[in-house]
């Protein structure tokens, strides 16, 4: 079984590993179009949690980059941005069409997103409305944008020389 480490801020070691279907624990990235656009993000989180060498005299302890969401909530947080509002049925029904899970456990990564202020909720008729605290672009952007200033922070040389190598811009 395949599984990464990672050092947590308060030391602790964190373990990932494959879910059931044999595929990797890592963020869920928003469907196609988005992929693209945290694609640069992930390769970062990557270099530096799986491939420190090259660091030269940086220190890694303590510096983890912990995932934006995960799969469920990510998959959750797609249903309310193509819904524009939605109650914990809607994105149940939707999610339930391609997946076994329970109506609680929707209430539950709904509740979880509108504390990490990513969904807001007001009063409906039958319960709580959800919809989005923040659009799809404007997150993706946040996201991106904490990874590279702390990447810029930490590790200035070895984050620019990949990001122009990324970019096609290094020469030779």
């Amino acid at each position: 079984m395949d599984r990464r480490v990672h050092p947590a801020r308060d030391g602790r070691r964190i373990v990932k590993t494959p879910n059931q279907e044999g595929q990797a624990t890592e963020p869920y990235l928003f469907g196609v179009r988005a992929r693209t656009e945290l694609v640069l993000a992930d390769l970062l989180r990557e270099a530096i949690q799986d491939n420190p060498s090259g660091a030269g005299d940086h220190d890694l302890s303590g510096l983890y980059v912990p995932r934006a969401l995960g799969p469920l909530e990510a998959e959750v947080l797609e249903v309310v941005w193509k819904k524009t509002e939605a109650t914990v049925r809607d994105v149940y029904r939707v999610l339930s069409r391609s997946r076994e899970i329970a109506y609680t456990t929707v209430l539950t990564v709904l509740r979880n997103l509108n504390r990490k202020n990513i969904v807001r909720r007001r009063q409906g008729d039958v319960g709580y409305i959800y919809y989005p605290a923040i659009g799809r672009e404007e997150f993706i952007q946040a996201r991106v944008g904490e990874i590279i200033d702390l990447l810029l922070e930490r590790f200035p040389g070895p984050t620019l020389t990949h990001l122009l190598r990324r970019m096609g811009r290094e020469k030779g």
